[in-house]
């Protein structure tokens, strides 16, 4: 019941890595995400059903993919909101032969030829990449990208891989510091909700036998391929 605003990154369907976290006294629910599983009269967010048959609705606002701010008079009921504004949110012109520019970070991977940024469908197969490989794309990677828009897609001409989830910055390598959890094997575990392979990785202050759970690792890498950190160092702390 406690009313909480929070910053994050994507870390997949419907699901946020928070970053930040703060307190606030019960307000006008304002709520910003992904247009899910459109209805007629309704759509969801994450797990949260909108309600929008009382809503004013702005054009283009109900479509799946797009990223929409919602706004209520009341605090959600047993998992429905009943909206009274949906509204594009960093909205963006569209319009065949407009050159954009925009950075956020990378949602709804399906290749380097179909991802989003801030709800805009991009293709960046044809891009000049800098700060990474394109390889390296994934769900919840920071990247800037520039190009021309053609039939409601952005032809990325430039894109530049700004950090991955857990990363420390802008770099060639990827690093994530903190707790290994969800251990399986050296290929398969997590630090802070980046799933990780080390198979290849050269490890200092131990061997590949002391990956386990609640173990303190800093990670770097040269690519993200998956979703998944292909681990080229393990530091243990």
């Amino acid at each position: 019941g406690v009313a909480v605003k929070v910053w994050g990154l994507p870390a997949g369907l419907g699901v946020l890595r928070a970053t930040r976290v703060e307190q606030h006294s019960l307000e006008t629910p304002i709520l910003s995400g992904t247009v899910q599983n459109v209805a007629p009269g309704r759509f969801t967010i994450g797990g949260l059903t909108i309600d929008t048959r009382a809503a004013t609705t702005e054009a283009g606002a109900l479509t799946s993919g797009v990223n929409v701010r919602v706004r209520a008079d009341s605090q959600p009921s047993s998992g429905l909101l009943k909206a009274k504004l949906v509204e594009l949110w960093y909205p963006l012109s569209l319009t065949n032969g407009a050159r954009r520019q925009l950075g956020g970070v990378v949602t709804d991977y399906a290749g380097a030829n179909f991802f989003r940024v801030l709800g805009i469908p991009v293709d960046a197969s044809s891009a000049k990449v800098s700060g990474g490989a394109l390889s390296s794309l994934g769900n919840g990677v920071e990247v800037d990208v520039a190009g021309t828009v053609s039939n409601g897609i952005l032809l990325v001409t430039k894109i530049k891989v700004k950090k991955a989830p857990g990363s420390g910055g802008n770099s060639d390598a990827f690093q994530v510091i903190g707790s290994i959890g969800a251990f399986k094997s050296s290929s398969d575990f997590k630090v802070k909700g980046q799933a990780v392979d080390a198979t290849q990785a050269e490890f200092t202050n131990g061997t590949e036998a002391n990956l386990r759970n609640g173990t303190k690792v800093t990670i770097t890498g040269a690519r993200i391929a998956n979703d998944v950190l292909a681990a080229t160092h393990v530091v243990f702390d």
